[in-house]
């Protein structure tokens, strides 16, 4: 199951037992657990965002740095890596 599913899962949850209990009061123990594990559903969506993001960086830096494989002979390995590297992980343009 996808994060975003189990969040709308869990929302949906959250509906129904509201819907079906009208008299249940919202600091139970059902509701205090689901809003923590929604919480932490959307804590690691958004991890899951940034590190989608950072791969996709990699995966320009490394398709720069296969178009570069001839060049080497001109520049140093470290040198040639190190503008790479601060191109699309930080620092660069």
């Amino acid at each position: 199951m996808e994060v975003k599913e189990a969040i709308k899962w869990f929302e949906w949850a959250d509906d129904v037992y509201y819907c079906f209990m009208p008299d249940a009061e919202p600091d139970n123990d059902f509701y205090k657990q689901g809003k923590r594990v929604m919480n932490l559903l959307k804590s690691l969506e958004a991890e899951n965002k940034k590190l989608k993001q950072e791969n996709e960086a990699y995966k320009g830096m490394w398709g720069e740095l296969y178009g570069l494989v001839k060049k080497w002979k001109l520049y140093p390995r470290e040198m040639m890596m190190d503008m790479i590297r601060k191109k699309y992980l930080g620092g660069g343009e």
